[in-house]
């Protein structure tokens, strides 16, 4: 399990580093930061999810799931730590939704793999 997590947590932040350079480096308008925000976040999870499946071999939904919302519970709770306070916003949740779905996904296609 946690060979899954660390795989989550890695691809994660390495969309994240590869979308902060793009967005830095190209005349993105601000609004877009969410949206790859989330698509980072749903990166992570499934690639998590992926690689819980593959380890447990059986049940990838509950294997996905669980390996997706440890990943964003650790994403969400890096995030408030460095700005500060809770930022459970919509945003947040339509991102954690988007990571968890993904993850299931990810959990479902390990399994078959």
């Amino acid at each position: 399990m946690l060979k899954s997590l660390m795989t989550g947590l890695g691809t994660y932040f390495i969309l994240n580093a590869v979308c902060v350079l793009v967005l830095w480096f190209t005349p993105v308008p601000e609004q877009v930061m969410t949206y790859a925000g989330g698509i980072c976040l749903a990166g992570g999870c499934f690639a998590g999810g992926l690689k819980m499946g593959i380890g447990t071999g059986r049940k990838g939904i509950f294997s996905g799931f669980a390996a997706a919302l440890v990943i964003s519970a650790a994403v969400w709770a890096v995030a408030a730590a460095a700005s500060g306070g809770n930022i459970l916003g919509v945003s947040s949740v339509f991102k954690i939704i988007a990571g968890i779905t993904a993850g299931i996904a990810g959990g479902m296609l390990g399994v078959n793999k």
